[in-house]
């Protein structure tokens, strides 16, 4: 992938609570990208069905 993207830019927006990445592409081509903001305190965690499922497999 790095032989294709030239540069990435992250911005905040504030107002609808985003991470903003603009892809540059080599050739010069963009992508913008929005991400949702965490929340303070929220946390991101495993389904208990994935957990279920790897312990399976050990």
């Amino acid at each position: 992938m790095r032989t294709v993207i030239q540069e990435v830019v992250a911005n905040i927006d504030d107002k609808a609570s985003e991470i903003v990445l603009l892809i540059h592409w080599i050739g010069g081509a963009h992508t913008e990208l929005r991400l949702p903001k965490r929340r303070r305190g929220q946390r991101n965690s495993t389904s208990t069905d994935i957990i279920a499922a790897i312990r399976q497999l050990c």
